[in-house]
């Protein structure tokens, strides 16, 4: 019965997870590339220069399988799924005594 507290919020960080690896990885190279050094000379790169350095969503899917295998795509998802198992879990016992 628990388990079905559980389990949906499980399975669905389980298939989202990747994404979200992929756009915490593109965050964190965006706001390294806009401290570029060039010949010695700290330079500000443009959104828009950011964006057309970007190759989008799959690229960087496929790129982390291809240098680091599919456990790249879920590197730190224990305590994300700890997280969730406990929320979902108080949450449906919240909802099961709330409905009583």
């Amino acid at each position: 019965m628990v388990w079905r507290g559980r389990g949906p919020g499980i399975v669905a960080q389980l298939l989202i997870y990747p994404l979200q690896t992929v756009n915490t990885r593109q965050q964190t190279e965006r706001k390294a590339k806009k401290g570029l050094i060039r010949d010695g000379v700290p330079v500000v790169a443009s959104v828009d220069e950011i964006k057309r350095q970007s190759k989008g969503t799959m690229h960087e899917l496929r790129k982390v399988v291809r240098e680091e295998g599919w456990g790249g795509l879920y590197r730190g998802l224990s305590p994300s799924l700890i997280g969730i198992a406990a929320s979902q879990g108080v949450y449906y016992f919240y909802q099961l005594f709330k409905t009583t």
